[in-house]
């Protein structure tokens, strides 16, 4: 590639579980690699490989070093990013975990002149502890960049102390996927089929979600279905949240009979263009992988007021939002779905989706990165 500095670059993770900034540091080293540039992968933690055969066939290398213990920092982790560090022109990571390691390797090497760039994917407004808000000012501070996948976040971290200038927000981007949604508006005469993707966890909302189904039963006489894509989380607030969901299964059988929980999966696309919306009531969040995806395939979708939803679906121009503290929000948002005509949908749609290839590609997300590391 005539005229372009290609970089030998490490991505850091802490783990290839199915989570949303797994996917999207894949798509941004698989983006990378198809530039030119040599990328490598490093994992913290080997047992987990849900993105590794795209890896794969892009040619790029995972490194990992094997660890006695399963939690908590390890020297021997660190020593490897230094080591693979020194060796490359540029880090990026992503998340906290991943961020420290490639923080701290870089002041081990300070002979060193390649950039770091540390990527914040939480959605959280505030910090749930004192010390997570210590770590992300200081891989926020000792790394070249800071790059957050949400101008809400953004505000908050230009906040910290040294970092108004240090923090850059790219947005999420994707690969374009066949469009072709089953949404029909009021043209359907069975109730809507929403779609879930994300893990059963305390911010994602499930149990007002199932409430919601029950307002619009008792308020209208029908309900949706509703099937859910994502594993269990087993920290308080979920197990929490997941009792909450049983309890209110257990006492209803018509809502029981409407919702199917489908674990984890590999590969969601189908499912978008099987269901009538994607239904996202969720407390906080980054920039949503599944509402991105969801606008590219033509899945209607319904999003909390949250974060930068709102930028991405307008004030009800390219899906529709709903109070996520508020179960009569979500319902009324479920039966304008259903109200809305065909056309109205088509629209609504289309709108979404010229947005999303517009502002939401791979190549925009990769471009953005690139400027970052080169100059």
């Amino acid at each position: 590639m005539v005229g372009q500095l290609l970089m030998k670059i490490l991505c850091v993770i802490d783990a290839l579980v199915s989570g949303g900034a797994q996917r999207q540091l894949c798509l941004l080293a698989c983006g990378l690699r198809a530039k030119g540039h040599e990328v490598i992968l490093f994992v913290a933690h080997p047992q987990y490989n849900h993105f590794r055969e795209e890896l794969d066939a892009c040619g790029i290398p995972v490194r990992t070093v094997e660890r006695k213990r399963k939690t908590g920092f390890s020297l021997k982790v660190l020593l490897a990013i230094r080591r693979l560090m020194a060796q490359c022109d540029a880090v990026i990571s992503f998340q906290m975990n991943a961020n420290i390691y490639a923080v701290i390797a870089r002041l081990l090497l300070p002979a060193w002149r390649g950039r770091t760039i540390c990527g914040e994917r939480t959605g959280i407004l505030r910090y749930k502890t004192h010390t997570s808000k210590v770590c992300a000012w200081l891989t926020g501070y000792f790394s070249t960049i800071t790059v957050t996948n949400s101008h809400a976040f953004a505000v908050h971290l230009r906040g910290l102390p040294g970092l108004s200038r240090k923090i850059a927000v790219i947005w999420n981007g994707y690969r374009h996927v066949t469009i072709g949604g089953v949404a029909s508006g009021g043209a359907s005469s069975e109730p809507p089929r929403l779609l879930v993707v994300g893990r059963k966890a305390a911010p994602k909302n499930g149990a007002r979600l199932l409430h919601a189904l029950q307002l619009v039963q008792l308020d209208h006489g029908w309900m949706p279905t509703l099937s859910w894509v994502g594993r269990a989380e087993m920290d308080a607030a979920s197990v929490q949240m997941q009792r909450e969901m049983r309890v209110l299964l257990s006492r209803d059988a018509l809502l029981a009979s409407r919702c199917r929980f489908l674990g984890e999966m590999k590969e969601v696309t189908e499912m978008y263009l099987t269901h009538d919306a994607l239904v996202l009531p969720s407390l906080y969040e980054g920039l949503p992988n599944v509402v991105c995806e969801a606008m590219l395939a033509g899945c209607p979708v319904i999003a909390s007021d949250v974060c930068d939803n709102r930028l991405l679906l307008g004030d009800d121009e390219r899906g529709l939002l709903c109070n996520p503290l508020s179960p009569q929000s979500i319902a009324d948002a479920i039966v304008r779905l259903r109200a809305m005509t065909p056309e109205a949908m088509r629209e609504m749609t289309t709108r979404a989706r010229h947005f999303a290839e517009s502002e939401l590609s791979q190549n925009r997300m990769v471009n953005a990165y690139e400027a970052l590391l080169t100059h």
